[in-house]
């Protein structure tokens, strides 16, 4: 009985890690989530109210805007057509299970964002707004 519980796991498990992996794979690549748990509040900012992200300096916000990913060139910006010190820089960690083609694949694109704003920091040559730190949501718009 014992040895027919124990193949009945293993096969449960077999199963379950084959279709999460099939699924991972067909799965678009438009998106890096990973919370872990987190349950701080998330507030909802544009990236054009520059008076209301000074206010929010510390706090979880989630941001839209077209998302550049070059060479000392990571940051959100409201438009296509603005300039650093109009965007914010993204400090984004990519998961281990994931590759920078994630992020490859995000770039030039409308996205959306969720980090912590980090007004201290700003970036490259301090030519932003501040910085979305500790990012750990990304999605396609």
């Amino acid at each position: 009985m014992v040895i027919l519980m124990k193949a009945y796991y293993i096969i449960a498990s077999f199963v379950v890690v084959f279709f999460s992996c099939k699924s991972m794979k067909d799965k678009s690549l438009s998106q890096i989530c990973y919370d872990r748990g987190f349950s701080q509040p998330v507030e909802k900012v544009s990236l054009r109210d520059t008076q209301r992200i000074k206010q929010l300096e510390g706090r979880f916000v989630e941001m839209e805007g077209v998302f550049r990913y070059a060479f000392e060139d990571v940051a959100l910006y409201p438009s296509r057509t603005a300039e650093p010190p109009e965007a914010m820089w993204v400090n984004i960690r990519v998961p281990d299970t994931a590759s920078d083609k994630l992020l490859d694949e995000l770039n030039e694109r409308n996205v959306v964002i969720i980090g912590k704003v980090n007004l201290k920091r700003r970036g490259h040559y301090s030519g932003y707004i501040g910085t979305l730190d500790s990012a750990f949501c990304i999605k396609a718009k």
